[in-house]
Formats: structure tokens, sequence, C-alpha cells
């Protein structure tokens, strides 16, 4: 198990494994490449100032994530990837934001999506190149279109809270369902 004493960069990528966990522990980190966990290793985001970017594809197969990402911002530039390791493997909770912030086209894939299993906590779409869902996907909170366009071709979107879209034209999901309570922000 590893915490973090100050702000860390790493060149390469990080592999999480076997029982092992990184706690950011209010800190922030800059992953050069990918990121994988497998196993039952777990990335442990706690606190509102925890930060980590990652320039790769980030894979999430690890084992629940229970509690161990309810806050911070989670920067993606790569792909997401949840695998059928533990069906709870990406699940965070809280105030949890996961930005997809790429320069070229990102693809999010879930393997068990659902409320109860994996999904977003909050998420933001960022990516002016643009997110395609490749399964069905579920945010138990937010999701904010900042840049570039989300599309769904044949997958739902379940979103527990808003859905905020400044041009009205960005998201391209070809079933979203609301759950929640939160606002739709579409411009007239």
């Amino acid at each position: 198990s590893t915490v973090l004493a100050g702000p860390t960069s790493v060149s390469g990528g990080v592999a999480i494994s076997g029982s092992g966990t990184l706690t950011v522990n209010a800190k922030s980190m800059g992953v050069g490449g990918a990121v994988a966990l497998t196993g039952s290793g777990q990335l442990v985001m706690t606190n509102a100032a925890d930060s980590v970017d990652v320039s790769g594809a980030y894979s999430a197969g690890g084992g629940s994530t229970g509690s161990n990402l309810s806050a911070g911002v989670l920067v993606l530039r790569g792909d997401l990837t949840q695998v059928a390791n533990s069906s709870s493997d990406f699940a965070p909770t809280g105030t949890h934001l996961t930005r997809l912030a790429g320069s070229a086209l990102q693809t999010v894939t879930f393997a068990d999506p659902a409320a109860a299993s994996s999904h977003f906590q909050n998420v933001q779409f960022a990516d002016a190149a643009g997110v395609t869902l490749a399964s069905d996907v579920v945010a138990s909170g937010s999701a904010t279109i900042t840049a570039g366009t989300v599309t769904g071709t044949n997958h739902m979107a379940t979103i527990g809270g808003g859905l905020t879209d400044a041009t009205s034209s960005r998201w391209h999901v070809d079933t979203t369902s609301f759950t929640g309570a939160g606002a739709i922000a579409l411009p007239d």
C-alpha cells in the first residue's frame, strides 16, 4: 500500500494489483501512461483535495470500490474501461468527479453498468474530440458537457442528478433516463 506524501508525477503507467492500494491523501498525482487496477487493487480518493490526472487509459478491474472513491477529481485523458472482475470495481460515491478531458476521441465501456454496480458519481465530458459510450452508463449524480459531443448509439445513459449541456446540441445518446430530482439544463 502506498500513501502519497506530496504532489507526485509518474512518467509511465501505474499498476495497482493484488490487495494493493494507492491513497492520494489530499495530494495531486499525474500519470504519464495508463492506470490498471487488478485483483483487489484500489485507488483511494476520499478527500476533496485529491486529484489524479491520467494521460493514458484507465482500466478498473480491481475489487469493489466501496467508499474508496468518495471525493476529489479523477481526470482521464484516455479511454475508461470497467472490466467484470467485481461488478462494482468503478463505483464512486459522495462528491467524486470523473472528468473525461482527452484531446482525441475517448471511449467509455462499463461491463456492469448499474446504480448498485459500476457507475460514475458525477461526470464531466470535457473532450473537444468527443466521448463515445460503448456500453450503457450510469451517473448517480450529475452529468455535464463542457466540450465535444457525447454519443451512445444503441446505449442508455441513466442519470440520477441533472444533465447540463450549455449548447443543447452535444448530447447524442439514444436513450437517457432520469431517476433523480436533478434539473435538465439545456438552453432554449
